[in-house]
């Protein structure tokens, strides 16, 4: 898909998605033809939205590989100075660091320690960013929040999970107004369980190089949640974003 030069070409910033929820989000934009830009860690997620994007129509796409828990991450994007009209914060999830690390980790003060800085103090250095030079007059900053915790797994990594997102749950509802104030918009999404094989793939400890067969991911999500399909990442963000443009019209 090509813009001609004089018209105006939205940009989008994803940050992290193994869940599915983030690369959806960026085939929802991609199709209309913005400017997104995907960063993350795992090499399965970043060569998936490359392929993934590619045939989606953007008008360019940028992919590129970042530690998002780095502690000097968010000062490499206010270095590059852009500024977006849609931030998506797609992580953390309970398939993600804390879990990776379960094994390599005796000392439980370390897996508290990377818990909140994967479920709060990421997500709030970023809320703030977005909040001053990162988001656009009118853009929106869209974070995924904690799901149910009865869908949790009987895991300390998990329940640290779910405690410390129900945190960060609070904190945005006060950020929200200051977002309003600012022409901007705080938005959470909470889907009880989006998962995809690939993130099945790291919560079983499986090959990182291979992904697992939708049956074995069928068999997976019913054992660990109970589920007996496969959760559609793309619908979701597709049904999320329908119900807010319906809101929008709605209100005008």
């Amino acid at each position: 898909m090509s813009n001609s030069t004089n018209e105006y070409v939205q940009k989008h910033l994803v940050l992290g998605g193994s869940l599915g929820i983030g690369l959806a989000f960026a085939v929802c934009k991609a199709e209309k033809g913005d400017h997104v830009k995907v960063i993350a860690r795992r090499e399965e997620f970043l060569n998936a939205a490359q392929k993934t994007l590619a045939q989606a129509g953007a008008c360019s796409v940028e992919i590129l590989s970042g530690d998002l828990l780095d502690s000097s991450f968010l000062s490499k994007l206010q270095k590059d100075g852009e500024h977006y009209d849609s931030i998506f914060i797609s992580g953390p999830s309970p398939c993600g660091g804390c879990l990776e690390k379960i094994h390599s980790l005796d000392n439980y003060s370390a897996i508290i320690s990377d818990a909140y800085r994967t479920a709060i103090a990421y997500p709030l250095e970023i809320i703030q960013w977005a909040l001053g030079p990162g988001l656009r007059s009118g853009g929106s900053l869209y974070v995924v929040g904690s799901s149910a915790s009865k869908k949790q797994i009987l895991n300390t990594p998990f329940y640290l999970s779910a405690i410390f997102r129900r945190i960060l749950d609070a904190l945005v509802d006060e950020y929200t107004p200051i977002f309003h104030r600012n022409e901007k918009k705080l938005k959470v999404w909470r889907p009880e369980v989006v998962l995809t094989p690939l993130s099945i793939n790291y919560a079983c400890k499986q090959a990182k190089s291979e992904l697992v067969s939708n049956q074995k991911a069928k068999e997976i999500l019913e054992e660990l949640f109970g589920l007996t399909e496969i959760p559609d990442s793309q619908k979701y963000v597709t049904d999320q974003l329908a119900l807010e443009e319906d809101k929008g019209a709605r209100s005008r």
